[in-house]
């Protein structure tokens, strides 16, 4: 059987979008892990961050993600990673083999905290980029999105 030119450049693109695709997942959260997650609660005299990406904007870029300095996962787009810790000031940071970007945040006692991920959109390079949030945009961004596994907390 005798294939046209057309026919492997198709089979060829395909197969190059599948090879980016599968190169940018990380490992779901449990179903139970993540349902605790989505219900917000904060354990006694410890705090809670969340760390979501929202948007499919460059979704072929895979994020890693730590909080003072020790990685707790990676972060694919429409995905969220959460952790308790101790409460006080605590750096987060995203970044990939081209960017990283950091930022500071005061988590409370018994308190939930939300850091937005993404992507500065530019013409030749995909810049990380934090925000820190209201808790009630973090909810709704939570609720919509799939947990990733976390790492063991710093």
């Amino acid at each position: 059987m005798r294939f046209s030119l057309r026919v492997w450049l198709t089979l060829g693109f395909v197969m190059a979008l599948i090879g980016l695709f599968a190169c940018v997942s990380a490992p779901r959260a449990r179903p139970d892990i993540e349902a605790e997650a989505k219900a917000f609660t904060v354990p006694p005299g410890k705090a809670k961050l969340y760390v979501v990406r929202p948007s499919s904007f460059g979704l072929a870029v895979l994020y890693q993600v730590s909080i003072d300095g020790r990685i707790i996962g990676s972060l694919p787009a429409e995905a969220f990673l959460a952790t308790v810790l101790p409460p006080g000031s605590h750096t987060v940071s995203l970044f990939n083999a081209t960017s990283q970007e950091n930022i500071t945040l005061m988590c409370g006692p018994d308190k939930a905290c939300f850091v937005r991920a993404g992507m500065r959109p530019t013409a030749t390079s995909n810049r990380a980029r934090l925000i820190e949030i209201s808790e009630e945009e973090g909810r709704t961004l939570v609720r919509t999105n799939t947990m990733i596994e976390t790492m063991s907390p710093p």
